[in-house]
């Protein structure tokens, strides 16, 4: 894709018709919009983190509402019975370790990111699908990153 096709796409993804499609609703199928999204969101960043075609603050911006949805996501599911996997706690956590990864991600951007990851790590929620996993995973990337230090 060209620079300006990814940041097309990813515009998309990240509005009110993807990421926060009827953010409000659970137990419903738009999950699938909303978790998908953010795992085309993941693939997007983690491909610009080799050749970084996007710009800083498309970054800034992918950053922020990706905290904001992993906040305001309130459907948990990993499986949802006789359709598919959601695998929306999973899906959020391998778009935010995506932009941890990022080249271009800030120490205070990881450490919001890293926030987030507790955030979600301590939800009143049973993890049954390896959910707990991903979090871990992301936070491994976070602590594997050179300027990233860890600040009580």
């Amino acid at each position: 894709m060209t620079a300006d096709e990814r940041a097309n796409l990813l515009e998309i993804v990240l509005s009110q018709q993807y990421l926060f499609y009827r953010i409000d609703e659970e137990e419903m199928d738009s999950l699938f919009t909303r978790s998908f999204g953010s795992l085309i969101i993941s693939a997007i960043i983690a491909k610009d983190a080799s050749d970084r075609l996007l710009q800083t603050n498309q970054l800034e911006v992918t950053i922020n509402k990706m905290i904001e949805y992993a906040q305001r996501e309130k459907d948990r599911r990993g499986v949802i019975d006789t359709k598919a996997w959601a695998h929306s706690v999973a899906h959020t956590a391998d778009a935010l370790g995506a932009c941890a990864q990022h080249p271009s991600t800030t120490i205070a951007q990881q450490e919001s990111i890293l926030q987030t990851i507790f955030h979600l790590a301590n939800l009143p929620f049973p993890f049954m699908q390896h959910e707990d996993d991903r979090l871990a995973y992301t936070g491994l990337r976070l602590a594997q990153r050179d300027k990233f230090y860890h600040v009580d």
